[in-house]
Formats: structure tokens, C-alpha cells, sequence
């Protein structure tokens, strides 16, 4: 624990690639969480995700559920990674809110496109649970990622792991 953030890590059977999970308490209501979320704003992402370049939703599918694309920036000797993904937010009966992310494909958005490597979610998962105070959330997430080409795992694994603290607290502001 750190921060008051905990994270854990296993290997997922055939995958050299850990799954990461984090969960803390925000001071923020569940309700803005799943605002910062649903936005498509770039500029609204990049407070949470500093590696977002820019995306766009492809597909509205109803209000809780679409396709989007998202694009990294580049990193010294690495190429931008594009995600093209299927979203669903929903709520349960006692009020949590799921995010689930899982890779998938769109004829507008082809493998390759503007020199990306196409990496994949196998999954992305984040749950907000209302805390026990008022202006306060469980903030839980669970992610399986490989961001294709040449990265090792070893490397990712690590980059993974020493970024979740930090993903939390930014998903917190």
C-alpha cells in the first residue's frame, strides 16, 4: 500500500503480461468519477491519462455503451500505440458504477492507421463504489493490457505496476 492506494499483480495463464489491479478512496463522489469516464474530451483525459494524445467515439451504441479509438504519444524509441475499444458503464442495484473496456475492431479505424501499433486491451475494468462518507468513492481497477510491437514484458509489467498509485491519484483530482 502507498498512499493509500493498494496494488496487486498476477500472470494471467498464456500471457507474459501481468494484470494489475489498484483500489483506494477518492475524495470524490461516484458520480463525477463516471463523469470523467464518459467524457470524450481530450483535454479532460489527458488529466488522468498523460500518455493520451487524442481519440474520438466511433460508435454511440445507446447511452451507457460505445466504441472508441484512442491514440499514446510516442516515448523515445517507441511508436504511438492506438486502442480501439468497446466501453459499457453501467450501474448496479446498489449503486456501483462498472466501466468495462475490452479490445476490439472498426472498419474506420484499421491497424496501422497513422503509424500507430494497434495494442490491446484484454481487459480494462474500473468499478466506483460510493463511499461510506459524503464526497467520497471506492475507486477500483483491474487492467490487461499489451501494447503490441517491441515493448518487452518485463518493461511493461513494470511501467504498469509503478504507474497505478499514480493513475489513481490522478483519477482523484
Amino acid at each position: 500500500e502507498q498512499d493509500g492506494v493498494e496494488v496487486s499483480s498476477r500472470i494471467i495463464r498464456g500471457s507474459r503480461l501481468k494484470q494489475i489491479r489498484g483500489r483506494g478512496v477518492l475524495k470524490a463522489d461516484a458520480d463525477s468519477v463516471l463523469r470523467l469516464f464518459q467524457s470524450s474530451s481530450v483535454s479532460k483525459i489527458k488529466e488522468f491519462n498523460p500518455m493520451y494524445a487524442n481519440g474520438k467515439d466511433l460508435v454511440k451504441i445507446n447511452g451507457h455503451t460505445k466504441i472508441s479509438w484512442s491514440k499514446t504519444h510516442s516515448a523515445p524509441f517507441v511508436a504511438p500505440r492506438d486502442f480501439v475499444t468497446f466501453v459499457q458503464m453501467l450501474r448496479t442495484r446498489q449503486g456501483d458504477i462498472i466501466i468495462l473496456n475490452k479490445s476490439t475492431d472498426h472498419p474506420d479505424c484499421p491497424r496501422g492507421l497513422n503509424g500507430c501499433v494497434r495494442g490491446t486491451m484484454y481487459l480494462g475494468a474500473n468499478c466506483v463504489r460510493p463511499g461510506k462518507n459524503k464526497g467520497e468513492c471506492e475507486f477500483t481497477f483491474v487492467q490487461h493490457v499489451d501494447v503490441g510491437g517491441s515493448v518487452p514484458a518485463w518493461v511493461m509489467n513494470k511501467v504498469m505496476l509503478s504507474d497505478s498509485v499514480s493513475f489513481v491519484k490522478r483519477v482523484e483530482k
